[in-house]
């Protein structure tokens, strides 16, 4: 395993806010290798990259970034965000060394996420099945995460420094997006002490990680999904429509359909 370090990309040279996030990551977590962009196509596409040329010599390691230009959500969606205005990172590790299930890991990060973002001041922080963090019942984060050979690739966007009408709309049926500025008003930061916030509370959890039953009761604590209606696909291409009302020990959404079955929506991981 290489001595983990930190290296700047020299020809995307990542902004003074961010370089001064990575020297302190690198400081807090000398175990983690850090990599450090200001334009890339993905950090979830660099890690895969990573993990392609250094196969098992590739954990444990963080991709940064100031702006994605092919950033991307679950089942294709797009992550577009303005230069320097978001937290863009891909943390990688060992399926092995998780002490959750991998199924679990998307519901674990968005707990790791509440977290961080009520430190800094935010209230009503809840999570949406399986991978969105929302303040207010507006989307603030989204996270994906990914199966590269025997490695999670965790995706995670976080909103930061946008005002209210910079954020771009969304589709109806989907949460509208704020940020952190946009909800702590004249109380914001900044993005280099809101990031480093954020990636502590996900690091420092990566590396001390709470008892599973931790993380499912505060998810079913925050959880704005259940007693919703969903249509999810199942595992055997169908779909299911139903009111969410739980969810199980691997973080599978359970939902009542209109007999009054209950269901479970298992969520899988794409491979990479």
């Amino acid at each position: 395993m290489p001595e983990p370090k930190l290296t700047f990309h020299e020809e995307s040279s990542p902004g003074e806010d961010l370089r001064h996030v990575a020297r302190s990551l690198h400081n807090l977590f000398p175990t983690w290798d850090l990599r450090v962009f200001g334009a890339i196509d993905s950090t979830n596409a660099e890690a895969r990259r990573i993990a392609l040329t250094l196969g098992g010599d590739a954990w444990h390691r963080i991709v940064l970034a100031d702006h994605q230009t092919e950033g991307r959500g679950r089942q294709g969606k797009t992550w577009m965000a303005e230069p320097e205005t978001s937290l863009l990172v891909t943390m990688m590790a060992p399926v092995g060394v998780l002490r959750y299930h991998r199924t679990l890991m998307p519901l674990a990060l968005g707990c790791w996420l509440m977290e961080g973002l009520e430190s800094l001041g935010l209230d009503d922080v809840q999570v949406k099945w399986p991978n969105d963090v929302l303040v207010r019942g507006q989307k603030i984060s989204g996270i994906l995460c990914e199966m590269c050979g025997a490695a999670l690739v965790m995706g995670i966007g976080v909103n930061l420094t946008q005002s209210r009408e910079a954020l771009p709309e969304r589709d109806v049926r989907e949460p509208q997006a704020t940020s952190v500025a946009a909800e702590t008003g004249e109380e914001f930061p900044g993005r280099l002490a809101a990031s480093l916030t954020l990636l502590n509370a996900l690091l420092a959890s990566l590396e001390h990680p709470p008892e599973k039953d931790w993380i499912l009761q505060r998810f079913r604590q925050s959880c704005a999904t259940f007693g919703t209606a969903v249509s999810y696909k199942n595992t055997r291409g169908g779909v299911v429509t139903g009111i969410a009302e739980d969810i199980d020990e691997t973080g599978a959404l359970i939902v009542v359909d209109k007999d009054g079955v209950r269901q479970v929506i298992a969520q899988t991981l794409d491979p990479l």
